[in-house]
């Protein structure tokens, strides 16, 4: 038999006992990305019964987890699968002497076969049994595949794929049996399909008459087809799906005047829906936000969110992504309906008027969104807020904002007492440019504007602006990263591993970073933004097609309760340091800050957490299931009480060198591990790395597909960023703070056999207390230290190099470090300073491309100022 015949045939195992007819090209598209043939799978025949392909395949299974094949199995599915050894021939058609054929061959999923595989090995050399040399080909061979996929295929997807089959099946029936029941009514003008066309053959359409449809496969059935050599899933499309742009293709049905190619319940002007697959919804718990659902669980019979729009009436037409299901239509119209255990009452996204027509309700829509004042008050009160309202309820609100100065009309206000300034003296300001209403802690008279009173006005602020937007966040699955040091490097790591599967967005330090990689302003200027700027940019994501988001969580963030709005479904904790003490004065206030995150749990999330790090013991008992990363036989003191404990993700027999680190990944106690080559320097790295690998897991990602894509993962900018070789190499990283600092310090120092010369400062207006630590560190750890100024802001810059000053070696002066207030002039000192063999690390700015001096804010790119002092510039 050849490789193709083979396949056939354990093709025909996967489809239950059904021959599929192989095809090399399953379709043809013009080069703006039209469709212009598709190749539908087709059955040949039946060649063995259902029920002795069950019993085939199941043989097939134990053969991987018990007998010859065990070097193919997976570990994360199932696989079926038998190996293979013959002798092999030779021209002249006798056996050689010594040659094999050494073969395997099987599908996976065995439960939902997605995939065939066949390997052959022609005269492979020493060992030649198809179940020590292909079998491991095999496993490596499907490891790639899901490593590749879009999205990826894991256990939820699996489920999904089964779950969007059933509602296939269940539109096609009912489609069939509307057109039955027309054909049973007699339509005007019906008459018999032309050319005797009938079963097992293509309907000709006849105008003002139902054509019979061209033959399916097997209902149930997911037929697997040839492409390329290999079998792809091309299970049977659902007659109104089809893909981005892709016009409906195959025999149209003609129908009767006046009749509809909807079902019943999509009829009367309900509302059409404009994109495509989407998420289910979990029940949250009563009194809690609807749960952000997983990407790949799309739920039967529920409204699919994708990039796109809802409107009222007219027929289906996709827009994007896939299509529409008889369910989604008949739940969007059915008068009442409420998302389960939501929060109170939820508007419904198109209400049938009495003449049967669809009336968009406030604050649902993407477009043209507005959501009544009354709503709102209510709404907040179904999250356990006192309110008070003074004025008109039935003022409409269209957007959101904290500054006066920026509002617009119809507008919500935001106003709370804050650190500088209370909000509350700008409400005239803010009605005078066109603000509906305010939302306020206190009633402030003499201003002419419906105000709603909250009893916390941070966190009212935060619910109140998801709300008006439409509650974005609950159109997304959340992760929230939290700690001192590698907040940035875990969410842009996550956000690679999860963009493999779904449109994922990061927000945090660095901006928005958009799926594509783009990175743009979101946060005004903050790790995580204010309430108003966080709805709209997440709002702005959904619209645009994002469905995961990774952002960071800053410990002033949860403390000033911006992100109560949020239902987080992972909460990620990388370590905890001395930070912030400016603010939150003590160690215990700031862990308190960074368990607040944990409130915001919705159900069924689960917490990823760096178990080395102690601190994390002292979080309050969590609610939610709980994975410790780590590095194998080390302690793990840090892991919180509470919860259900999953099995550690753990880091074994790590190396480190001057490219990056390799270890393997594996879960613990279970023998299977992967490889990782981890482009990124030092242990903190792969503590971070740890960290984002833990979040994937979250999401229902194989561990093999993580491994393998954190070994192709990005290095973010400004983070041990290797930005010169040359003459001496020059590393950029943001380290700011004592431990991160010493982090860097030690990773860089045993790289190079010379100095490294460090060139760092503290910034400005921020913790006072780190400022000698992070000159004790600097004088201790590294052959040579310039202090210089980071971004001193309102501090005189001299001032803070006195406090750095205040923790290194009295004496060392001159000799073990000096002082060159010029950041610039700081970092041409360093480059005369190094000789072959040294190293030069620029500590503190990072990714940051200015300095802020005073209130100014000035271009410094350390990037490019290296280059004009290599070149010879000003300050060289």
């Amino acid at each position: 038999m050849t490789p193709l015949q083979m396949a056939m045939a354990y093709g025909a195992l996967a489809n239950g006992g059904l021959l599929m007819e192989p095809r090399l090209v399953r379709e043809v598209r013009a080069p703006d990305g039209r469709v212009l043939e598709r190749e539908e799978p087709r059955v040949v025949r039946r060649v063995i019964s259902a029920a002795t392909s069950a019993e085939v395949n199941q043989s097939l299974v134990e053969a991987v987890q018990d007998g010859t094949g065990t070097r193919a199995s997976l570990g994360t599915f199932q696989v079926a699968g038998k190996s293979g050894t013959a002798r092999a021939t030779g021209l002249d058609g006798r056996y050689e002497v010594g040659a094999y054929f050494a073969s395997f061959v099987g599908f996976f999923p065995a439960e939902n076969p997605q995939l065939v595989v066949f390997v052959k090995l022609d005269r492979p050399r020493g060992t030649y049994y198809g179940g020590a040399t292909a079998a491991p080909v095999t496993r490596a061979t499907m490891e790639a595949v899901l490593a590749a996929r879009h999205p990826p295929l894991d256990r939820k997807a699996l489920a999904s794929i089964a779950r969007r089959q059933e509602q296939e099946l269940r539109t096609r029936q009912e489609l069939e049996a509307m057109e039955r029941e027309l054909e049973q009514a007699g339509a005007p003008g019906q008459a018999p399909a032309a050319n005797g066309a009938g079963s097992g053959s293509a309907a000709t359409e006849v105008p003002g008459s139902l054509a019979a449809p061209a033959p399916r496969p097997a209902v149930g059935s997911r037929p697997l087809r040839v492409v390329g050599g290999t079998l792809r899933c091309c299970g049977p499309r659902a007659p109104h799906s089809r893909t981005p742009g892709q016009r409906a293709r195959g025999p149209r049905i003609a129908r009767p005047s006046g009749t509809s190619r909807h079902p019943p319940a999509a009829r009367a002007g309900a509302p059409r829906v404009v994109g495509g697959p989407g998420r289910g919804r979990r029940d949250p718990a009563p009194g809690r936000s609807p749960r952000p659902p997983w990407r790949h669980d799309p739920g039967p019979g529920r409204a699919s969110r994708a990039p796109g729009r809802i409107d009222p009436g007219g027929d289906a037409e996709d827009r994007g992504w896939g299509g529409w299901s008889s369910g989604c239509i008949r739940n969007l119209a059915t008068p009442g309906r409420r998302e389960p255990g939501g929060r109170g009452p939820t508007p419904m996204i198109g209400s049938p008027g009495s003449d049967g027509s669809a009336t968009p309700v406030s604050g649902q829509l993407p477009s043209e969104r507005s959501l009544g004042l009354g709503r709102l008050a209510r709404m907040l009160r179904d999250r356990g807020l006192e309110v008070e309202l003074r004025g008109a309820d039935d003022v409409a609100l269209s957007g959101v904002q904290q500054d006066s100065r920026k509002v617009t009309a119809g507008d919500l206000f935001l106003a709370w007492k804050g650190t500088h300034h209370d909000a509350h003296a700008f409400l005239g300001d803010a009605m005078a440019r066109g603000a509906a209403a305010a939302l306020v802690e206190h009633f402030v008279e003499n201003v002419e504007l419906p105000q709603l009173r909250v009893s916390n006005g941070r966190s009212g602020a935060a619910m109140a602006a998801m709300m008006v937007l439409g509650d974005p966040s609950a159109e997304l699955s959340v992760t929230a990263v939290t700690g001192t040091n590698g907040k940035t490097t875990t969410a842009l790591l996550a956000r690679h591993l999860l963009g493999t599967g779904a449109p994922t967005a990061a927000l945090g330090t660095l901006g928005v970073v958009s799926p594509d990689g783009r990175v743009r302003d979101g946060t005004g200027g903050l790790t995580t933004p204010g309430p108003a700027e966080l709805a709209r940019t997440l709002r702005g994501l959904v619209d645009e097609g994002v469905r995961d988001m990774i952002m960071e969580a800053s410990s002033h963030a949860l403390e000033q309760r911006r992100l109560d709005g949020l239902r987080v479904d992972v909460a990620a904790f990388t370590n905890l340091t001395r930070d912030h003490l400016d603010y939150h004065l003590t160690m215990e206030a700031y862990l308190e800050a960074k368990s607040h995150l944990l409130e915001l749990l919705s159900e069924d999330a689960e917490v990823v957490v760096n178990a080395g790090d102690p601190a994390w013991s002292g979080l309050p008992p969590v609610r939610a299931r709980v994975r410790p990363v780590g590095f194998a036989g080390e302690p793990a003191p840090g892991i919180p009480t509470g919860g259900e404990r999953l099995p550690a993700l753990l880091a074994h027999r790590v190396r480190y060198s001057g490219t990056g680190a390799r270890f393997e990944l594996a879960e613990e106690g279970r023998a299977e591990t992967h490889e990782v080559r981890l482009p990124l320097l030092g242990r903190f790295n792969v503590e971070n790395a740890l960290v984002a690998a833990g979040i994937a897991l979250a999401a229902g990602q194989p561990l093999a597909t993580v491994a393998a894509n954190l070994s192709g993962a990005p290095a973010p900018a400004g983070r041990m960023e290797i930005t010169l070789t040359e003459p001496v190499p020059v590393i950029l990283d943001y380290a700011h703070t004592p431990d991160a600092l010493a982090r860097a310090i030690e990773t860089l120092r045993p790289l190079y056999p010379g100095r490294l010369i460090v060139v760092f400062g503290a910034g400005g207006d921020r913790d006072r207390s780190k400022r000698p630590e992070m000159g004790r560190i600097a004088a201790e750890g590294t052959g040579f230290a310039i202090v210089t100024s980071d971004n001193p802001r309102t501090e005189d810059p001299a001032a803070i190099m006195d406090d750095i000053v205040a923790g290194m070696p009295a004496g060392g002066e001159g000799s073990r470090w000096i002082r060159v207030q010029d950041r610039r002039r700081a970092m041409a000192r360093a480059l005369e300073l190094a000789e072959p063999g040294d190293a030069i690390l620029l500590a503190g700015k990072g990714h940051e491309t200015y300095q802020v001096v005073g209130t100014e804010v000035r271009d410094f790119d350390e990037r490019v100022i290296l280059r004009e002092l290599l070149a010879g510039g000003e300050g060289a």
